[in-house]
């Protein structure tokens, strides 16, 4: 199925072509080359060479301002006006958290906090891992276990046993009957609870990058990527975020509820959050597909989900921009308002959104799920497949408790059975 309004653009990539303009990404500006290294001579040291500028990337000049939210209420400027001392290049996840506290601000040594409030502008250059442990290192399940004695005691294949309704009953029964090792074994599953939660605060404290305040940051070139690692705006505002690539991390201690699977972390997680640019970004799975590591419990099989949204916005987020970004191979992609249908309270007169010129492809839903708020939806292209053997689409766009969406412009590619308009939009 393949559905668009009269009049509708067409789509190439993440850019919205339409007769009025054309806008495309041209190639970045060069870098400055490296200063040559000066030989050195009988007992004289070489002089070492100089490193090379990076790159800094060139955007279209049609979106090199912000639309839509993120350009009303108080505008959205970034890191705009940062001294020299506040602008960083970063190579590795230290450097970006470092940039991020804005460490090289001479308010820095005696106040903290005032600095990170300042603008500053960050230029990531190639791959960051938010696992990066920075001695050759990448943290992964063993590596918090061994922070922690309750950590410790996590175990991910007890975890599935202890979701067995048939194994737990007859571990229960031989309890019951006084065996030793069955009531050992039923304290080590009854330690999981806390031992998955400690292992979770240690992932966190890991992957997280806390972006500041009067922030930007910009992907170098075309190979800017973090990979494992999110940002987390909380309670922060006038933030720019373009040209990177998301590889959401994965829960190490993903939550099956009976029903379904529930992980903590997202590729950028907004809570509170005002005048936000997100642009020419690309978020995904990565090589960690769902379909990866397949479970059954009581007789019903499922794909782990190990990530949670790809952008999540809630509690009160507002004045909102996401443009020519592409969401690709994720389950639950974008959940706008996010603290329940009961809390209208928190939400209802925030959550001014745009999502334009973007691009869903094998999301299987949420692209978004709102509620609440003032959502524009427009000059977007989305493309799902019913039958996907990952990714089954189940629909685009969900309508939450009292969410007011304007969906305009946009195109629904659909394939495989049951292609029909009610996996456009769906009350969800």
């Amino acid at each position: 199925m393949r559905g668009c309004g009269a009049g509708e653009p067409a789509i190439h990539g993440a850019e919205a072509v339409t007769a009025a303009s054309v806008s495309t990404v041209p190639a970045a500006t060069p870098a400055t080359p490296a200063t040559p290294a000066t030989p050195g001579g009988p007992g004289t040291p070489a002089t070492p060479a100089a490193p090379a500028t990076p790159a800094i990337p060139h955007m279209p000049v049609q979106s090199t301002t912000v639309s839509g939210w993120a350009s009303q209420g108080e505008g959205t400027t970034g890191g705009a006006g940062a001294p020299a001392s506040n602008v960083y290049v970063v190579h590795d996840w230290a450097e970006l958290n470092a940039a991020l506290a804005n460490v090289n601000s001479p308010t820095y040594a005696l106040n903290p906090a005032a600095a990170k409030a300042e603008p500053k502008i960050v230029y990531v250059a190639g791959t960051i891992y938010g696992t990066d442990l920075g001695n050759g290192r990448r943290a992964d399940e063993a590596y918090y276990k061994t922070l922690n004695a309750t950590a410790a005691k996590w175990d991910w294949n007890l975890y599935l046993q202890s979701l067995d309704t048939a194994y737990m009953a007859a571990l229960n029964a031989r309890v019951a009957q006084g065996d030793a090792a069955a009531i050992a074994q039923r304290a080590r599953i009854s330690a999981l609870s806390s031992a998955g939660s400690t292992l979770r605060r240690y992932q966190k404290a890991q992957i997280q990058a806390i972006v500041p305040s009067s922030t930007t940051i910009l992907g170098v070139g075309t190979d800017a990527k973090l990979i494992d690692g999110y940002f987390s705006i909380n309670a922060t505002r006038n933030i720019v975020i373009r040209n990177l690539e998301f590889q959401a991390p994965q829960d190490l201690t993903a939550n099956w509820n009976g029903k379904e699977w529930n992980s903590s972390y997202k590729a950028i997680s907004v809570v509170t959050g005002k005048q936000l640019w997100i642009d020419h970004c690309t978020l995904s799975d990565g090589a960690h597909f769902d379909s990866a590591e397949v479970v059954t419990i009581n007789g019903v099989t499922s794909d782990v989900q190990r990530h949670d949204g790809l952008i999540d916005i809630e509690d009160s987020s507002d004045y909102v921009t996401i443009s020519y970004t592409v969401f690709r191979n994720h389950d639950k992609t974008n959940m706008v308002g996010g603290s329940g249908d009961q809390n209208g309270y928190k939400e209802r007169d925030y959550n001014h959104l745009t999502f334009s010129n973007d691009v869903w492809e094998n999301s299987v839903q949420r692209a978004p799920r709102a509620r609440f708020g003032r959502i524009h939806v427009y000059n977007n292209y989305y493309k799902g497949d019913t039958a996907a053997a990952d990714y089954r689409l189940s629909y685009f766009i969900g309508m939450g408790a009292e969410s007011k969406i304007l969906s305009e412009g946009n195109v629904f590619e659909i394939s495989g059975p049951n292609a029909t308009a009610s996996r456009v939009i769906a009350n969800a």
